[in-house]
């Protein structure tokens, strides 16, 4: 009598459980239905490191909710010339964009340099160097202009002098993004001496994209089983992240909330870095290996992964790099059928890529575009382009950069 009270509990049990799945399940497609109806919400399946989840977005069919003129977009620019400053900043305002730029300079700007970015209304924040860094890196040797071995000079920023610079300015931008009571809505964090834009990338981004932390992923055939994401990672952690996309940590896209919790994350990890001597090393790009690893560990939150050529950020370097090993090496053996040098002819600047590799560009206008053909709205790595992209982006920043407008679209 006993086992069959407890199977019919058991049955009964169970036949509520479906009940509530079910109802709950159909609640949901009420929900939805409803939303979409009124023209609110879509429902979209997010791949995370964890699995699938479902999350509610926008309908607007064209771009994200953000208001490019309270979004901004923040870098460190010490050091560089006026030419730099022109194709980051110069083709970020022929787009439209009238949001925030702001960038971390250099106490000993030139005056043309400050005179060009105060005309394109950039914000400013001198970043002083510390007499003396508090972070002690591995020692490594450096030979001066003399032939001295000498040990490392390690740069930290004043008011950061526990970090090394590459890993400072996630701070200082927390501080730069506070500071602006006025920047509301998206939010970039570039990288400045390899980058320039073409579209305003706040209204380049998809509904399905636009998340409280967006990352962006490299070209598939790169992962992080590369020695710079691997190396840091197994010195540090003692383990490895395994063979995933590789995600760049130059170009981070959120809103304000989003980003300033993801620099939280970051600075944490930093901190339990810097305490550990198999963890501080002098490498300048391992804040990429941190990137990679807390987001493999699910360390940031409310986040997507945006594949390779499909958001506003096309981090191009890869392809870039393996086009231009193409070229040199046809140039070292002596080519004079090579593609590349053929293209040197070619009084047509805009095509400044042969035929075989339209799908990356458009034709007309020169344009690196994402999968769907459209303009990409900012392109990081270039300069590993060579000197192949050189002539048109000569042209481009010249004549003012003539195809970034969206009305200038052929």
């Amino acid at each position: 009598m006993e086992k069959i009270t407890s199977n019919s509990t058991q049955r009964t049990g169970s036949l509520c459980r479906t009940f509530l799945k079910l109802f709950a399940g159909l609640a949901t497609v009420l929900l939805v239905l409803t939303q979409i109806f009124y023209g609110l919400t879509v429902i979209t399946w997010l791949k995370q490191p964890q699995g699938y989840i479902y999350s509610y977005i926008s309908t607007n069919p064209t771009s994200s909710s953000w208001d490019s003129s309270k979004s901004a977009v923040l870098g460190l620019a010490t050091k560089y010339n006026l030419d730099v400053y022109k194709i980051f900043v110069g083709s970020l305002r022929a787009t439209g964009f009238d949001g925030h730029i702001i960038l971390g300079i250099s106490e000993d700007l030139s005056p043309d340099v400050m005179e060009y970015l105060a005309a394109n209304q950039v914000t400013t924040h001198v970043v002083e160097v510390a007499e003396k860094c508090t972070y002690q890196g591995q020692p490594s040797a450096h030979v001066d202009r003399d032939g001295r071995i000498e040990s490392v000079k390690w740069i930290c920023a004043k008011d950061y002098p526990d970090y090394k610079l590459t890993w400072a300015r996630f701070a200082l931008y927390k501080d730069w993004l506070l500071a602006c009571p006025d920047c509301t809505d998206g939010v970039i964090l570039t990288d400045v001496r390899d980058a320039y834009f073409q579209r305003d990338p706040f209204r380049t981004v998809k509904p399905e994209h636009q998340r409280p932390l967006m990352v962006f992923e490299e070209d598939p055939r790169t992962d992080t089983t590369h020695w710079l994401t691997d190396f840091p990672i197994k010195t540090c952690k003692g383990k490895d992240i395994g063979e995933r996309r590789m995600l760049c940590s130059g170009s981070t896209m959120g809103s304000r909330e989003g980003i300033l919790d993801y620099i939280d994350v970051m600075m944490e990890e930093f901190d339990e870095w810097k305490t550990k001597s198999e963890c501080r090393t002098n490498m300048k790009g391992d804040d990429q290996s941190i990137h990679n690893s807390l987001y493999y560990e699910n360390r940031f939150r409310n986040v997507i992964a945006i594949p390779y050529r499909t958001g506003p950020i096309n981090v191009i370097g890869y392809t870039a790099s393996e086009i231009f090993k193409r070229v040199k090496k046809e140039k070292e053996e002596g080519n004079v059928h090579s593609i590349f040098l053929k293209k040197n002819d070619d009084d047509k600047w805009q095509h400044w890529l042969p035929e075989e590799y339209d799908e990356l560009i458009d034709p007309k206008t020169g344009l690196l575009v994402n999968i769907d053909g459209s303009p990409s709205g900012q392109i990081h790595q270039h300069d590993r382009f060579g000197w192949i992209m050189a002539n048109w982006m000569s042209n481009n920043s010249n004549k003012g950069w003539p195809y970034n407008s969206v009305s200038d679209e052929q």
